[in-house]
């Protein structure tokens, strides 16, 4: 009795796959290669958005960049500025005589100390400006190679599918 029924599992076993079953088998192919070549799409697409994304990143920082270099040749020219008013003050300074003169100087003296901290502060603003804009650009750069990544990922994705549905079709 065993050894039949070992053998009718093995006669079953052995049958060929009928036709339904490989029509079901080559269906449930086909989506297996639509599913692939889908997420393979779908990555391309989240691909050229973060291209998009770190595109905007680096055209920010770039502007940036320029603002915070303005920032610090605005600014070293009035210290510069500021300097060369101070020197000149001061040599003046020692041909004051009343304490209206010196009174005066005074006041001229806090209008350039005033101008050297106003140029001091645009410097600092524009290096914090610049240090910012590089982070942007730096990330901005780092979002395009992970954006051509995930293009480049799914665009093998969604060849692999095809060649796989090619040999299908094929054979």
């Amino acid at each position: 009795m065993l050894t039949l029924l070992s053998g009718l599992i093995a006669g079953c076993a052995s049958q060929p796959p009928t036709f339904g079953d490989r029509v079901l088998a080559d269906g449930q192919n086909r989506v297996e290669i639509a599913r692939q070549w889908e997420q393979g799409s779908e990555a391309a697409k989240r691909g050229e958005d973060q291209i998009k994304q770190g595109r905007r990143q680096v055209d920010k920082g770039r502007a940036d960049l320029r603002e915070g270099q303005k920032l610090i040749a605005t600014g070293n020219a009035a210290v510069k500025e500021s300097r060369q008013a101070y020197r000149s003050l001061a040599q003046a300074g020692e041909a004051a005589v009343s304490a209206r003169d010196a009174g005066q100087r005074n006041k001229r003296l806090e209008r350039i100390a005033t101008r050297w901290r106003e140029g001091e502060d645009r410097i600092r603003q524009g290096r914090e400006r610049v240090e910012r804009a590089n982070e942007r650009i730096e990330k901005g750069q780092d979002q395009l190679r992970r954006g051509q990544q995930l293009i480049d990922h799914g665009r093998d994705q969604m060849q692999a599918a095809e060649t796989r549905y090619q040999r299908k079709t094929q054979s």
